[in-house]
Formats: structure tokens, C-alpha cells, sequence
């Protein structure tokens, strides 16, 4: 904008000192005769005379284009501070819904024992557990291969499961369900919400202090693990979860959606975002999004409403910070997982890919720019 104004700028200035210039030579020019010193007679009153009647349209054209010049100025200057309004505006609003966000996340709170961030550290902890005993289920293997759920490997089908029971508790199946994973995996879920009953029983029988229940994850290696809830265990945490990451995924499509940055601002802006998010926030919102992953034309994956096509986690990188030493106790290897949206949408760093940028080298050097813990 300001080269521009310049190149204006300079090139009036040429052409007004052209016309300057002009001016002054006129005289002699149509009289043939000495601008200086003019003589006061009958001849130099008819060349005055001759002078402004040659002068005249020369000097309203000079005028004119004066006028425009200054409109033009001011009306670049009125552009100017429009953006400036509307950056300033969207600035107020951005750290305004930032402000939201951590307020959400501080008044998170469970049994009245953990507060903020660590509440999420016990939320993982019971979705490792709830993992753990759908890991225990009879023939589940053939079970969860039975659900027709289309693109869905194995571990996306057991995570989605135990996030629904983690996020509903299991008072929940027996409400109607507006997650279609609820018709779905019927059958498993409700063998899992039996076992799970019999330990809110046995909470609330031997003391609220004395839970103890030992079970098994994998990650590089076989691992023991004692869950010990201090809170009555499997009840839910959408009243919890449901509105933070409402309003998370609305304020990642206020940014993303801002036509007045472009995509380095916009990402600038989601890394301050991305900065407020803990390891175990950034885990459970992974999960999360396996859970309500779907075809429909605007979600985390994909958004085809906005001016032009875009992806928040692949084109933002929104889980760069995904910690993968909690991912890989449950549910699908988070590099495979992005490796698969990135072939499916052809998204990546705010660019539309090509077929040749699919390949596995380049696909291996993309994920180390979309996760820091890849690297």
C-alpha cells in the first residue's frame, strides 16, 4: 500500500511541475515575444486577454486533477484506517474469546478436587482405564470387525468407544443418544457399561477412598497401571467438555476465516491458541476428534464453507504439541492417523497438495512440520 501511494505521489508531483513549467513558457510561446519585461499597452491588455483565454482550460484541467489527486489520497487514507479498525477489532475479539477459553478451562472442575488442567490429567486416566477393560471384553476382536463404521481401523473403533463412555458416563445408554456411535457400537458398549456399573457399585461400597483397580496398557511395552478414583468414576464429563471445545473449535474458524490475514498471521495467531493448550488437554482433544469424526462438509478436518478450502489441524497444525508418549497408550498411532487426512483432503501448511506430494518422503517431512514431538 505504501509503494503504491508513493508511485501516486511521485508521479503527480511530475506531472504538476510539468504543467508549471508549462505555464510559464506559454507566454512566450503564443506571443513570440519576452516574458520579462513586460510592457503595459493596448498590445500586452490583448495578450493578456489571449494568454487567459489560451490558459483557461489548461488551468481548470490542472485543477481537476488536483482535486482527484486529493480524493485519492483521502480515500486511501480511509482505507487505510478501515483496516486498521477492522484488524483492531479482530484483535479485541480473538484475545477477548482467548480470555473465554482459559476461563473454561479454569473452571473445570471434578468431585471439587481437581481444578483447571489437572482435571483433564484424571480425565485421561479413566480413559485409559475404560480402554483397558474394552481391551477385556470376550472375543472383542470379532465385535468391533462386526461394526460397519467406514474407514475406521481397528483402534479408531475402540477409542471411540471408550472416549463416548468417558465423555456420557454410562448412565448414558439408557438416554436417547444424538452420536450416531451410539447405534453403532450398541452391542459393545453395553458390555462395557455393565463392568463398568459394577465398579461405581463397588466405589460406593467399600469407601470413597478405597477403589483400587489394576489393570494393563501398552506402550513399548506392557505397563501396569492402579486406577484409584478419588471422584465416583465413569458419570460423565460432557457437562465439562461439551462447551470448551465448542467455543475452542469456533475461535480456530474466527481466525481461520479472517479474510483480512493471511496465512502466516492466521497461524501466528492459532499458536498463541496452541500455547494454552496442556499434554493431557492436547491428548483428550485428539481423542475427541476421532470420536466426532465424519463426511460432513465443515469440521476439524476439513471446512468448504469459508472462502476457499481449508483444514485447522492440517493447514494450522492446531496439535503440533501432541503428546505422543500419552497418545500411544490408546487409540490409533497419531502419525498414521494424519498421514491418512492428509491423503484424503490434500491439505498442508495452508496449500493444496499434488499426487506427487504424497509420496512417502515428503509425507515423512510434512508430519515433522505437524507434530514437534516427531522430530
Amino acid at each position: 500500500m505504501r509503494n503504491k501511494s508513493t508511485i501516486i505521489l511521485g508521479g503527480s508531483a511530475i506531472i504538476f511541475l510539468g504543467f508549471a513549467i508549462l505555464i510559464m513558457c506559454f507566454p512566450h510561446w503564443f506571443t513570440e515575444c519576452s516574458l520579462w519585461p513586460l510592457e503595459i499597452s493596448d498590445k500586452t491588455g490583448q495578450m493578456g486577454d489571449t494568454i487567459g483565454g489560451i490558459m483557461g482550460p489548461f488551468v481548470g484541467l490542472l485543477a481537476a486533477a488536483l482535486t482527484f489527486l486529493a480524493f485519492m489520497v483521502q480515500f486511501q487514507a480511509n482505507e487505510k484506517i478501515t483496516q486498521q479498525f477492522k484488524h483492531e477489532r479482530f484483535e479485541n475479539k480473538f484475545y477477548e474469546m482467548l480470555r473465554i477459553h482459559v476461563d473454561n478451562v479454569n473452571s473445570i472442575d471434578i468431585a471439587q478436587k481437581h481444578n483447571g488442567r489437572k482435571a483433564f490429567v484424571r480425565m485421561f486416566e479413566e480413559l485409559r482405564f475404560i480402554y483397558s477393560e474394552l481391551l477385556e471384553i470376550d472375543k472383542i476382536k470379532e465385535k468391533v470387525d462386526a461394526i460397519k463404521d467406514e474407514g475406521k481401523c481397528r483402534d479408531e473403533k475402540l477409542i471411540k468407544i471408550a472416549y463416548h463412555h468417558m465423555f456420557f458416563g454410562v448412565d448414558y445408554e439408557s438416554k436417547a443418544c444424538n452420536n450416531p456411535m451410539g447405534c453403532e457400537y450398541k452391542s459393545i458398549s453395553k458390555i462395557l457399561s455393565k463392568r463398568l456399573r459394577c465398579y461405581q457399585k463397588k466405589y460406593l461400597r467399600f469407601g470413597r477412598n478405597k477403589l483400587s483397580l489394576k489393570y494393563i496398557y501398552f506402550n513399548r511395552g506392557r505397563h501396569v497401571k492402579t486406577f484409584e478414583p478419588d471422584f465416583y468414576p465413569f458419570d460423565g464429563h460432557v457437562s465439562k467438555l461439551a462447551h470448551l471445545y465448542r467455543h475452542l473449535y469456533h475461535m480456530i474458524k474466527f481466525v481461520a476465516r479472517a479474510e483480512m490475514l493471511d496465512w502466516q498471521q492466521k497461524y501466528d495467531y492459532l499458536k498463541m491458541l496452541r500455547g494454552q493448550l496442556s499434554n493431557h488437554e492436547q491428548a483428550i482433544m485428539f481423542f475427541n476428534i476421532i470420536w466426532i469424526d465424519d463426511e460432513d462438509a465443515h469440521n476439524w478436518w476439513i471446512d468448504k464453507k469459508g472462502k476457499s478450502e481449508q483444514s485447522y489441524l492440517l493447514d494450522f497444525a492446531i496439535l503440533k504439541n501432541l503428546p505422543f508418549n500419552l497418545t500411544n497408550q490408546l487409540g490409533p498411532d497419531p502419525l498414521l492417523y494424519f498421514t491418512e487426512k492428509m491423503k484424503k483432503h490434500k491439505r498442508w501448511k495452508g496449500k493444496k497438495l499434488k499426487d506427487s506430494d504424497l509420496e512417502d518422503k515428503k509425507l515423512e517431512d510434512k508430519l515433522k512440520w505437524l507434530f514437534e514431538w516427531n522430530n
